[in-house]
C-alpha cells in the first residue's frame, strides 16, 4: 500500500493540486 506511488496516484494527484492552484488563484486575485 505505501512506497512508491503508481502512475495513476502520481496523475490524479497531480490533477488534484492543479485544482486547488485555480481555486487559489481564482479567491486571491486582486
Amino acid at each position: 500500500m505505501y512506497g512508491v506511488p503508481t502512475d495513476a496516484q502520481v496523475r490524479s494527484a497531480g490533477e488534484y493540486v492543479q485544482h486547488l492552484r485555480r481555486d487559489l488563484e481564482r479567491v486571491y486575485e486582486v
